[in-house]
């Protein structure tokens, strides 16, 4: 199956996940997060991919073993194995009077593909009903598929905004060769603002209680190994400082940043065309309603400053801050308002990436 890029968003209940996953469980759960974003959208699911809801309120997934293919093939051992790991692992949901823990997925299945009894470049198979273990029939599952129930609470986290939200492309995710640089990529992706964690959480989260004991080995392996790679496909990478308490290095803070030569110009392009990328980012379609109450701009006039607009959503700390400054000095500007926060908008998204201009700044975006 070939990957469509898609972005996607995924809940930072999943991205701060304190395992160490493999590079199939992370594949696993990154469709999981696509199907329910999907749903969202009112989007048609790809072919072979279902979701349907139990009469317990669970949700039964079911998907391609293609869907976990990289350069045109899988392993089917490691699919099976990512399964069987999944259901192992938990997630805790607390509040001040409970914690509740769910398994990250259940009665994983692997419908397997059907065998050919008959010489190579024959058309017939084997005519055997297929049925599973209890002896029902399972005629309507295709051969070559995996299956897994998810409790509500886990296929709600995988889109719950109240915990923070991770923007990604599914190319760019699936593809990544560290579960490391995945677990970065999850962080960094359009984020603005620096990170700071401490590296015991860092270990905690990514599951290296026991490895990479000594500090300069834990960023050599983890760290410095996932900005390698981010930096060379990845649209948004990052820099880093280390913390120090007393002699000993104890925290890492990250800065985010975006590398335009690394981005899908399909996604882009899409993402341009889109009457509202300006109505799907929560962001941008906050900025819009902004200008539209207080400035009385129109859909041909937001539609036309797209990638202004976009922009500053993705930089800006607080974009409607920074546009109720400009009220006053929009009313007193001499080539009317409108040109007069465009242009102030363009400024500040420059000057906010260490640009002089926004001419110089857009030169990246290219």
């Amino acid at each position: 199956m070939k990957i469509k890029n898609k972005e996607l968003i995924q809940s930072y209940v999943l991205t701060t996940a304190k395992y160490k996953f493999s590079i199939y469980e992370k594949r696993v759960l990154y469709r999981i997060v696509e199907i329910a974003q999907n749903q969202l959208e009112g989007q048609k699911l790809n072919k072979g991919f279902e979701i349907n809801k139990t009469l317990f309120g669970d949700y039964v997934i079911r998907m391609p073993l293609t869907a976990f293919e990289k350069g045109g093939s899988y392993n089917t051992s490691k699919i099976k194995q990512a399964l069987r790991e999944l259901r192992k692992k938990d997630i805790s949901f607390e509040n001040d009077f409970v914690e509740e823990i769910y398994g990250l997925i259940e009665e994983p299945k692997f419908y397997k593909p059907v065998e050919n009894k008959y010489p190579k470049g024959h058309n017939s198979v084997i005519e055997k009903p297929r049925i599973n273990f209890s002896g029902e029939s399972i005629e309507d599952i295709p051969p070559g598929t995996v299956e897994f129930r998810i409790n509500p609470k886990i296929y709600q986290a995988a889109l719950n905004f109240s915990k923070g939200w991770r923007k990604f492309e599914l190319t760019i995710a699936l593809n990544l060769e560290s579960t490391y640089a995945m677990r970065m990529y999850e962080l960094v992706s359009r984020q603005n603002n620096p990170l700071t964690f401490l590296i015991s959480d860092l270990r905690e989260m990514w599951g290296l209680h026991d490895k990479y004991k000594d500090t300069s080995d834990f960023f050599r392996y983890t760290i410095d190994k996932a900005k390698k790679e981010l930096d060379a496909v990845s649209p948004w990478s990052f820099t880093y400082k280390k913390g120090k308490t007393g002699n000993k290095y104890t925290s890492v803070t990250f800065f985010p940043k975006h590398i335009s030569k690394n981005d899908d110009p399909n996604l882009v392009k899409r993402s341009l065309n889109k009457e509202l990328s300006l109505n799907w980012d929560p962001k941008v379609r906050e900025i819009k309603n902004y200008l539209q109450n207080n400035w009385n701009y129109t859909e041909k006039e937001l539609k036309s400053q797209r990638q202004t607009l976009e922009e500053l959503a993705a930089i800006a700390p607080d974009p409607t801050y920074f546009l109720s400054s400009l009220k006053a000095s929009s009313r007193r500007a001499k080539k009317g308002p409108k040109p007069f926060v465009i242009g102030a908008i363009r400024s500040h998204v420059a000057n906010l990436q260490g640009f002089t201009s926004w001419d110089e700044y857009k030169q990246t975006l290219k």
